[in-house]
């Protein structure tokens, strides 16, 4: 008797021995404030029950990895699949954090080129995960997923280190915020590291001399574009910004936008009697006047 009991119960399918699983998924995936760990921007994604990437997905900025869940279920193969809205995030110029979920624009035109229709929808992304051994997803959905900014922290590319370390925590205090910020930025200086800089009558601070433009236009440069955005880095005696820190960030990939943009920009190192040195320096971006 207890065998045939046995037998019963492995031959159900895996959805009815882990419809309860479900359910308790959906309570901890809906409603939550996710982002994707890895940042990845493909619109269909797969992945092993350890959280690796099944094939190949290009990595986005950190503030594009934002998303709510909408749907989980259990497909025909036992995976779970997620469906889910990719959000845009940053921070108001209070500094409160902002999501905006992302919606995807789809204009209809005839073959001669005019306007028959346009719609609007959201920005869905289709993730499935693989279970392990014992049909559970946990390890997965948490290599996967960061619940929360702080969370996010510890994934957070080297430009936001600074950053995510004094501002991915809930409710920051601003004031005390933004001197950990100056105060981490000051510590990985490579200015410092390499050589303190004399701030005397013989030095020359280093100067941008050439223009700096954002390399790509982004969800973020079309509907967040107002404000700024303060990069902090170090000159070096070739006149290259290195050691790249977001001191003052915007999000909505903004930030990723203007890094780029600095680091590819030109400039005249500092100089102390006429000889290069390296020296620190600071970039602070007028987003509507780049974007324009």
């Amino acid at each position: 008797m207890f065998r045939f009991a046995s037998l019963i119960a492995f031959a159900l399918p895996f959805s009815s021995l882990h419809a309860q699983d479900v359910a308790s998924i959906q309570s901890r995936l809906v409603g939550h404030p996710l982002y994707l760990r890895g940042m990845w921007s493909d619109n269909w994604l797969e992945f092993n029950n350890d959280g690796t990437l099944r094939g190949k997905s290009k990595v986005g900025s950190l503030t594009a990895g934002g998303v709510d869940v909408l749907s989980v279920k259990i497909d025909a193969e036992a995976r779970l699949e997620i469906r889910a809205q990719r959000v845009l995030f940053g921070w108001s110029t209070n500094g409160t954090l902002v999501r905006s979920p992302i919606t995807a624009k789809t204009t209809v035109m005839n073959e001669f080129g005019h306007k028959l229709d346009s719609f609007s929808g959201e920005y869905e992304v289709r993730i499935l995960v693989r279970p392990d051994g014992s049909g559970s997803f946990d390890r997965a959905l948490h290599a996967i997923f960061a619940d929360g900014l702080q969370e996010l922290a510890a994934s957070a590319p080297k430009p936001w280190t600074c950053w995510a370390q004094a501002y991915f925590v809930d409710n920051p205090d601003l004031d005390k915020a933004q001197q950990t910020v100056d105060r981490c930025i000051q510590s990985r200086s490579l200015a410092r590291a390499i050589r303190r800089t004399p701030d005397g009558p013989d030095f020359v601070p280093p100067r941008l001399i050439s223009d700096v433009t954002l390399p790509f236009s982004s969800q973020g440069v079309t509907i967040h574009s107002k404000g700024t955005d303060d990069i902090a880095f170090t000159v070096s005696t070739h006149g290259i910004a290195v050691g790249l820190q977001i001191r003052r960030a915007h999000g909505f990939e903004m930030d990723e936008a203007v890094l780029q943009g600095v680091a590819e920009a030109k400039y005249a190192p500092a100089t102390i009697g006429g000889i290069p040195v390296v020296a620190d320096m600071d970039y602070l971006a007028d987003l509507d006047a780049l974007t324009q």
